[in-house]
């Protein structure tokens, strides 16, 4: 369910953009944002409720440094401010390096999902 949640939120806030599950497919569009899950864990309360946190990585891919840097400055301020299922996200990192072998640029940004 919050993987729909953040396909719709992603295309939502860069709607130029094409949003990837996992990895850059063959026959990719840029830019694209292609976004994973890297962590889940259950954390179970004293009251007996339980909540879930969670880490996604976005890597933002584009053809040009200057387009890495418009997309990730428009999409990092508004994953902080998303909430959903009682989650708020918080930035671990954020990192862009180029793709030699792809010839383009990628952001890498990380973000907390707590709560919910």
């Amino acid at each position: 369910m919050i993987d729909q949640l953040l396909i719709t939120y992603l295309r939502k806030i860069s709607p130029n953009t094409m949003v990837y599950t996992l990895v850059l497919p063959e026959n990719y569009t840029l830019p694209a944002i292609v976004y994973q899950r890297t962590n889940i864990q259950e954390v179970r309360l004293h009251d007996g409720t339980s909540v879930s946190n969670s880490s996604i990585q976005l890597d933002i891919w584009t053809a040009t440094y200057a387009d890495a840097v418009q997309i990730s400055s428009i999409v990092k301020p508004r994953m902080l401010q998303w909430q959903t299922l009682g989650q708020i996200s918080r930035m671990d990192s954020e990192n862009t390096t180029f793709e030699p072998g792809l010839n383009i640029f990628r952001t890498s940004l990380s973000f907390r999902l707590q709560g919910g």
